[in-house]
Protein backbone atom coordinates (compact mmCIF):
# COMPACT_ATOMS: atom_id res chain seq x y z
CA UNK A 1 0.00 0.00 0.00
CA UNK A 2 1.41 3.64 -1.05
CA UNK A 3 1.59 6.46 0.99
CA UNK A 4 -1.28 8.23 -1.04
CA UNK A 5 -3.10 5.07 -0.27
CA UNK A 6 -2.63 4.79 3.76
CA UNK A 7 -3.42 8.58 4.42
CA UNK A 8 -6.89 8.20 2.40
CA UNK A 9 -7.51 5.29 4.89
CA UNK A 10 -6.32 7.03 7.61
CA UNK A 11 -8.26 10.33 6.51
CA UNK A 12 -11.58 8.33 5.31
CA UNK A 13 -11.60 6.27 9.22
CA UNK A 14 -11.36 9.61 10.64
CA UNK A 15 -14.14 10.94 8.65
CA UNK A 16 -16.19 8.23 8.95
CA UNK A 17 -15.52 8.08 13.07
CA UNK A 18 -16.54 12.56 13.21
CA UNK A 19 -19.84 11.14 11.38
CA UNK A 20 -20.79 8.54 13.79
CA UNK A 21 -20.04 10.92 16.30
CA UNK A 22 -21.91 13.72 15.22
CA UNK A 23 -24.87 11.30 14.31
CA UNK A 24 -24.49 10.11 17.98
CA UNK A 25 -24.59 13.85 19.43
CA UNK A 26 -27.96 14.31 17.17
CA UNK A 27 -29.64 11.72 18.95
CA UNK A 28 -28.60 12.82 22.46
CA UNK A 29 -29.70 16.00 21.43
CA UNK A 30 -33.18 15.40 19.31
CA UNK A 31 -34.06 12.92 22.76
CA UNK A 32 -33.30 15.53 25.16
CA UNK A 33 -34.14 19.14 23.93
CA UNK A 34 -36.60 17.96 21.25
CA UNK A 35 -40.82 17.63 22.35
CA UNK A 36 -42.89 14.96 21.42
CA UNK A 37 -43.11 10.96 21.39
CA UNK A 38 -39.94 9.93 22.91
CA UNK A 39 -40.04 6.06 21.57
CA UNK A 40 -40.79 7.09 18.21
CA UNK A 41 -37.86 9.69 18.34
CA UNK A 42 -35.41 7.58 19.29
CA UNK A 43 -36.68 4.96 16.57
CA UNK A 44 -36.37 7.43 13.67
CA UNK A 45 -32.91 8.21 14.89
CA UNK A 46 -31.67 4.64 15.32
CA UNK A 47 -32.73 3.64 12.02
CA UNK A 48 -31.15 7.18 10.42
CA UNK A 49 -27.71 5.88 12.45
CA UNK A 50 -28.10 2.24 10.98
CA UNK A 51 -28.56 3.92 7.47
CA UNK A 52 -25.30 5.79 8.44
CA UNK A 53 -23.53 3.05 9.22
CA UNK A 54 -25.22 1.09 6.11
CA UNK A 55 -23.76 3.83 3.83
CA UNK A 56 -20.46 3.83 5.41
CA UNK A 57 -20.28 -0.28 5.11
CA UNK A 58 -20.66 0.12 1.59
CA UNK A 59 -18.13 2.78 0.95
CA UNK A 60 -15.68 0.91 2.37
CA UNK A 61 -16.30 -1.96 0.02
CA UNK A 62 -15.46 0.07 -2.82
CA UNK A 63 -19.13 0.93 -3.73
CA UNK A 64 -19.62 4.27 -6.44
CA UNK A 65 -23.43 4.68 -5.90
CA UNK A 66 -22.81 4.77 -1.50
CA UNK A 67 -20.00 7.82 -1.98
CA UNK A 68 -22.42 9.42 -3.74
CA UNK A 69 -25.16 9.27 -2.08
CA UNK A 70 -23.18 9.58 1.08
CA UNK A 71 -22.12 13.03 -0.87
CA UNK A 72 -25.38 14.12 -1.80
CA UNK A 73 -26.93 13.41 1.81
CA UNK A 74 -24.11 15.56 3.32
CA UNK A 75 -24.27 18.29 0.76
CA UNK A 76 -28.63 18.84 1.55
CA UNK A 77 -27.72 18.23 5.47
CA UNK A 78 -25.20 21.24 5.11
CA UNK A 79 -27.77 23.47 2.95
CA UNK A 80 -30.39 22.67 5.88
CA UNK A 81 -27.48 23.48 8.06
CA UNK A 82 -27.04 27.06 6.47
CA UNK A 83 -30.51 27.91 6.29
CA UNK A 84 -31.19 27.07 10.31
CA UNK A 85 -28.46 29.12 11.19
CA UNK A 86 -30.78 31.97 10.31
CA UNK A 87 -33.60 31.39 12.88
CA UNK A 88 -33.83 33.24 15.70
CA UNK A 89 -32.50 30.98 18.37
CA UNK A 90 -29.63 30.94 20.92
CA UNK A 91 -26.11 30.96 19.92
CA UNK A 92 -25.71 27.69 22.30
CA UNK A 93 -28.32 26.27 19.87
CA UNK A 94 -25.93 27.56 16.45
CA UNK A 95 -22.63 26.02 17.87
CA UNK A 96 -23.79 22.43 17.17
CA UNK A 97 -25.07 22.90 14.34
CA UNK A 98 -21.65 25.26 13.15
CA UNK A 99 -19.47 22.33 14.25
CA UNK A 100 -21.88 19.44 12.16
CA UNK A 101 -21.46 22.34 9.20
CA UNK A 102 -17.95 22.24 9.02
CA UNK A 103 -17.38 18.43 9.79
CA UNK A 104 -20.15 17.38 6.79
CA UNK A 105 -17.75 20.15 4.50
CA UNK A 106 -14.98 18.41 5.35
CA UNK A 107 -16.72 14.70 4.55
CA UNK A 108 -17.95 16.47 0.93
CA UNK A 109 -14.32 17.81 0.54
CA UNK A 110 -13.21 14.10 0.95
CA UNK A 111 -15.73 11.92 -0.82
CA UNK A 112 -15.61 14.26 -3.46
CA UNK A 113 -12.41 16.25 -4.31
CA UNK A 114 -9.26 14.03 -1.90
CA UNK A 115 -6.65 12.66 -4.17
CA UNK A 116 -5.82 10.67 -0.95
CA UNK A 117 -9.24 9.02 -0.82
CA UNK A 118 -10.06 8.77 -4.83
CA UNK A 119 -6.77 6.36 -4.15
CA UNK A 120 -7.84 4.63 -1.25
CA UNK A 121 -11.28 3.97 -2.89
CA UNK A 122 -9.71 2.95 -6.62
CA UNK A 123 -7.37 0.81 -3.87
CA UNK A 124 -11.04 -1.22 -2.02
CA UNK A 125 -12.59 -1.26 -5.53
CA UNK A 126 -10.02 -3.58 -6.87
CA UNK A 127 -10.52 -7.29 -6.84
CA UNK A 128 -9.12 -9.13 -4.32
Amino acid sequence: MNPLIRQGQRQTTGIFVSLLLMEIYIIIFYQLYMPGDGGKKLFQQIVRFGMTGFLIYFILQGKNWARITMGILLILAVFLGLISLLLPVPIVYKIPLMVMIIIYCIGIYHFFFSKAFKAYFNYLSLPN
